[in-house]
């Protein structure tokens, strides 16, 4: 009996090194996959927020803004994106300098939301 119990305990004590090495493994993965998803979210967000001030600067340009741009702002953008630009298109003076104060505006949320990605990105890599 004695030789069971040393036994057992013997391989309780050699199992702890390969299920440590394992969780490890584990965790390593799920930041590393996180680290992957946040870098792909940034870059996809980065380039939709290019395309969307290429086409706000073209319509502020000809004062006409599509339905189609408006509703991938409304849907596509977060809201602190969104709700400058609305905030805009329901202002009745559009000249220049509000234009290009609407524009600061949607370009200057577009670079604090990707900031934030940064931050989550650069406390992963920290770790």
């Amino acid at each position: 009996m004695d030789i069971l119990i040393g036994v057992l305990i013997g391989g309780l004590i050699a199992s702890i090194a390969p299920l440590t090495t394992i969780i490890a493994d584990h965790l390593r993965w799920r930041r590393e996959t996180k680290l992957m998803h946040l870098k792909t979210e940034r870059d996809k967000l980065e380039q939709r927020f290019r395309e969307t001030l290429e086409q706000l600067s073209k319509s502020m340009a000809r004062n006409s803004y599509p339905a189609e741009m408006t509703s991938d702002i409304m849907i596509m953008l977060p809201k602190e994106i969104s709700d400058p630009y609305l905030a805009f298109l329901e202002e009745k003076d559009k000249s220049t300098p509000q234009c290009r104060q609407a524009y600061l505006l949607i370009a200057t949320a577009m670079k604090e939301y990707l900031g934030r990605f940064d931050r989550q990105i650069e406390a992963l890599i920290a770790d």
